[in-house]
């Protein structure tokens, strides 16, 4: 993803530009984008994959749109947001770190299954 910055730096220039973004909550982004999930969806269904590309950008903007609102509102921080993420996921798939494959769903079920109750129980 190596154009990745380019299309943080588009979304900065979105916000600085566009004062819309100011009158927009979070959750408007977040409820466009399972408007723009369910065409991508139907897109996938239909096996186009020009159009799906299209749906699914739409849905990455959308999503940094709503972390960057959030941001603004003081509601999230995106640095921990990302790392706190990061390490979600590598507990939930310890094959990763352990650079070992799991070919087994069974078995990539329950490490996630047991990691996702260990991660609960430890913000209750």
């Amino acid at each position: 993803m190596k154009n990745l910055p380019k299309l943080l730096e588009l979304q900065e220039q979105y916000t600085k530009y566009n004062p819309w973004f100011d009158s927009c909550d979070p959750s408007f982004y977040m409820t466009a984008m399972i408007s723009e999930l369910d065409e991508a969806l139907e897109e996938l269904k239909n096996k186009n994959n020009e159009n799906l590309e299209d749906e699914l950008g739409d849905v990455f903007w959308l999503m940094i749109n709503a972390l960057k609102k959030a941001e603004a509102l003081g509601q999230i921080d995106a640095e921990r947001l990302i790392e706190r993420t990061i390490d979600k996921f590598h507990e939930r798939m310890p094959y990763i770190r352990e650079n070992r494959r799991v070919d087994s769903q069974e078995e990539r079920t329950k490490l996630w299954n047991e990691a996702k109750k260990r991660q609960k129980e430890r913000r209750l």
